[in-house]
């Protein structure tokens, strides 16, 4: 990852896991159990899905 400012650069590694979706999907499932929370949530869903259109609006006009 690199973030470019004003102050300069920072570059990151950063390594993906091998199932990148493994995380939620065992946070789903511990609290389907009843031994954790979620993170994710409709409301947090739905303002994920606001900022996304917003920032692909121009893309896709």
């Amino acid at each position: 990852m690199i973030l470019n400012t004003a102050a300069g650069t920072e570059q990151w590694e950063i390594d993906n896991p091998k199932h990148i979706q493994q995380p939620l999907i065992q946070s789903i499932v511990n609290e389907l159990h009843g031994i954790g929370t979620c993170p994710s949530t409709g409301e947090s869903a739905a303002r994920t899905s606001r900022i996304m259109d917003a920032l692909l609006a121009n893309y896709y006009k």
